[in-house]
């Protein structure tokens, strides 16, 4: 049952943890010089960095091969 959830992960992988990271890491780099000036990119940029961590946290499910979120 482990492998099925693995290949699981594998796909969110690919099709939707790859893509989203992406997306919010170009805006994370773009945003974090400014987080120093303007205080309300803080949380913007926590949230991104978020996105940003997506990939690892699909991976280690993946690794682990847990069932859900």
């Amino acid at each position: 049952m482990n492998v099925l959830w693995a290949i699981i992960w594998f796909i969110v992988l690919i099709f939707i943890a790859w893509p989203i990271s992406g997306f919010c890491a170009s805006f994370y780099v773009c945003c974090l010089p400014f987080e120093v000036c303007i205080e309300p990119l803080k949380q913007l940029n926590e949230m991104l960095f978020k996105g940003v961590k997506l990939c690892y946290e699909v991976a280690v499910h993946m690794k682990e091969g847990k069932t859900g979120w």
